[in-house]
């Protein structure tokens, strides 16, 4: 009579290995869903994801409030739930911000980042300012002596724009343009700015004299040019009549 062979011992750890792997795989499939559901459980339907404190970042003319009002925010109670592309939508409808962006940081912050548009001029138009950025982009409408410190442009000779528009108008755009490639410490000397004037674009200073500046080219040449002149007409206390620099590299200074 034949004996039967016993199993290795390597065989019947192999076997007892497969067997404790197949119960943990019960295991896991079982309380997976379980771990899940209580997980979206607690996340939606308790305080442990509610919206907690709102972090408000990149403000300078909006004051947080206002950016957490126009934002929408306050209409949610979940952080997870808060419908973040909506809410920086309703952002960027606001003139005033160029971009904005919504983020979460669990457990209950939301985070809010802005960029606001930086006004570069007052443009008036028919006996009605409107404050524009570097592109020409309307931001909002000006009265009184609001933003007094910005150059004026005046363009009085086409129809208002509205409020989240871009000038249209030719030569008023060249104003802009020439105020943008201006060095800021010399743009921040202009009071007022005729971009239809005669000879081309005229700037009349803060200090009452006149910069013939003419066509809008060569910028960064006249920027140059104006930008020493008038250094050296503050540093020896010259009283001009005007500053020509429409030949930037024959520039032209008429004493009063």
């Amino acid at each position: 009579m034949k004996r039967l062979k016993k199993p290795s011992g390597r065989r019947s750890r192999r076997s007892r290995f497969a067997t404790g792997a197949k119960r943990l795989l019960i295991v896991t499939a079982v309380l997976l869903p379980l771990i899940l559901g209580l997980g979206i459980w607690l996340a939606l339907f308790t305080d442990t994801c509610a919206i907690k404190e709102v972090a408000i970042n990149g403000n300078s003319h909006l004051s947080s409030e206002q950016v957490r009002e126009l934002s929408g925010v306050d209409a949610y109670k979940n952080l997870l739930t808060l419908p973040v592309a909506r809410l920086s939508g309703n952002l960027e409808r606001e003139p005033w911000i160029k971009a904005a962006r919504i983020g979460r940081r669990l457990p209950g912050t939301v985070l809010i980042g802005i960029v606001e548009r930086k006004p570069l001029a007052v443009v008036d138009c028919c006996g009605v300012g409107f404050l524009t950025d570097d592109s020409g982009y309307v931001i909002s409408g000006v009265s009184g002596e609001e933003f007094a410190s910005l150059p004026r442009i005046n363009a009085s000779d086409f129809a208002p724009p509205e409020v989240g528009d871009t000038v249209l108008d030719d030569s008023t755009m060249s104003g802009v343009k020439v105020l943008v490639a201006m060095d800021g410490a010399v743009r921040s000397t202009i009071e007022k700015v005729d971009p239809a004037g005669e000879g081309g674009i005229i700037f009349t200073s803060m200090d009452g004299f006149q910069i013939l500046y003419g066509k809008s080219e060569l910028l960064e040449e006249k920027s140059d040019v104006l930008k020493a002149v008038l250094e050296d007409v503050k540093r020896n206390d010259r009283i001009i009549e005007y500053v020509d620099v429409r030949v930037p590299d024959s520039p032209v200074i008429m004493p009063r």
